[in-house]
């Protein structure tokens, strides 16, 4: 049953003689802010804000804050969910009604709004342990919504302690915004707050809808053009779709197992409308929010998903118009991960601990750059390798849990594909190219595997000595480190 909007109805004030009363109290203030973060209150009429801001005030404290339960005695983390929370979401209101709303605040709701602003601001955006970052984010997101940034421009001298809050906050997530290095603090979905930075320093300066392309709105591509004015924020890949060839364009299609990559952007109104044209919006594509990620973090975005039948459109991999000059990374999570052996792939050559001879790449260019990465998966030992005494290789699922070592090399394309051939591209050995994601840099991030489970089979003494080497060498882990990762592989008989 729906509760209609809850700023429309009388704001609840608990007693702690209620059952449940701090309980309820928080289940209401989570509530609250649900209703902030939908825009249930942009919906109201002038009237009825004043309605809900006069009605909130009513219950103000004398030091400013909305309590919605009074308890001396509550701890830090309920005081910043039934205390500090309500009275954000107030804030987030009043600021709304006094840039579109102004006659509606009278000099009873704006002196109320200035002594809640300095109350609540004193010390900072107040949020508790490991939710703090993920709070601080959202409220500044919800405070561009409400077009704060005008507020704060009309309004600098209003409270100096929200002035110097919010001004600080934005200041440090434009320098993470800039940056080059990853913040690996972690914010929503446990992931880096790069992208998070990104998306509330760009909404607040006006660019308020990040889309997700991956087609021929993209760098370098056709119609990049239509992005020109807007902000770029990263590369990203979008899960449980497929992209598919629809002749001088792509779209994509939801696909469980799939993934597409592609640039995430945040546009303006105006550029929101002209893609929506560009795209037929509505009858040939049809714009859905969706949710991508990337070694930035991860953020929600419109997408263009194609809304006719693809028919026999085929699948064209992950990311438009790959060239094969064009670089990628491999990433080794078996044998692979020692150079000496990544060598003889690329360069040809006999390797000594298999005595086998290897063709190399048809262009033997040493990678340009490599580095390491843990990836969430499974990897497991099976079939029987004529190179390796007959005993299992490395093979690597997707749909595991464990964290996998893995080391990253940065070859072409075309480099890869000649790899993935020696490695063995039949059904029976490693027939799938897997995505993993997309660096930073833009260069598609690859391993290669099986499409299926393969019987399991314990590796060799030679091929876990090649792998130990490899964990020695790429990550430098001790032996009882190396030992105890390989044991957890299935690799038990480690000298």
């Amino acid at each position: 049953m729906k509760e209609g909007n809850l700023f429309e109805k009388e704001m609840r004030v608990f007693s702690l003689e209620e059952k449940d009363a701090p309980m309820e109290a928080w289940k209401l203030s989570d509530k609250f802010q649900e209703a902030m973060e939908s825009g249930g209150y942009q919906k109201l009429s002038k009237e009825k804000l004043k309605a809900f801001l006069q009605d909130a005030y009513s219950k103000q404290s004398k030091d400013g804050m909305i309590r919605i339960l009074e308890d001396p005695e509550m701890p830090y983390d309920a005081r910043c969910a039934i205390w500090y929370k309500p009275t954000y979401v107030v804030a987030v209101i009043s600021i709304y009604t006094m840039v579109h709303y102004p006659e509606m605040m009278d000099e009873s709701l704006i002196a109320r709004f200035k002594n809640l602003l300095d109350a609540a601001f004193r010390s900072g955006i107040v949020a508790h342990g490991i939710y703090g970052p993920e709070y601080v984010a959202s409220f500044l997101d919800q405070l561009a919504k409400a077009d704060g940034k005008r507020f704060l421009e009309d309004h600098a001298d209003f409270s100096s302690a929200f002035t110097t809050t919010i001004r600080d906050h934005l200041e440090e997530l434009a320098d993470i915004a800039n940056a080059n290095e990853v913040y690996e603090e972690l914010g929503w979905n446990n992931l880096p707050i790069n992208a998070l930075a990104k998306k509330i320093v760009a909404f607040w300066d006006g660019y308020r809808h990040p889309v997700f392309v991956y087609g021929t709105l993209r760098k370098g591509e056709v119609s990049e053009g239509f992005l020109k004015s807007s902000v770029f924020c990263g590369y990203f890949q979008l899960k449980g779709y497929k992209l598919v060839n629809l002749g001088t364009y792509s779209g994509i299609k939801e696909c469980e197992d799939e993934s597409v990559l592609g640039e995430v952007y945040f546009v303006a109104d105006d550029t929101l409308k002209s893609l929506d044209k560009y795209e037929a919006e509505g009858t040939l594509f049809k714009r859905k929010t969706v949710f991508v990620s990337g070694e930035l973090g991860g953020l929600k975005a419109e997408a263009y998903v194609y809304a006719k039948e693809s028919g026999d459109s085929a699948s064209c991999g992950n990311i438009w118009h790959l060239k094969d000059k064009d670089y990628v990374w491999y990433a080794a999570y078996g044998s692979n991960m020692k150079a000496e052996r990544f060598n003889c792939y690329i360069f040809g050559g006999r390797l000594e601990a298999n005595k086998r001879i290897y063709e190399g790449c048809s262009d033997k260019s040493h990678w340009t750059e490599e580095r390491l990465q843990i990836i969430k998966g499974r990897v497991y030992f099976a079939n029987e390798s004529p190179s390796w005494q007959g005993k299992g290789v490395a093979f690597f699922d997707p749909k595991g849990n464990d964290m996998i070592y893995m080391r990253e090399y940065k070859i072409t394309f075309d480099q890869l594909k000649d790899v993935w051939k020696q490695e063995g591209n039949t059904k029976k050995w490693y027939n799938a190219l897997y995505c993993l994601g997309i660096a930073k840099d833009g260069c598609p991030i690859y391993t290669i595997t099986a499409s299926d489970e393969k019987p399991t089979n314990k590796p060799s003494e030679e091929y876990v000595k090649m792998f130990d080497d490899a964990l020695k060498e790429a990550w430098a882990l001790s032996s009882a480190e190396r030992k105890r990762y390989l044991k957890g592989l299935g690799a038990s008989d480690i000298a």
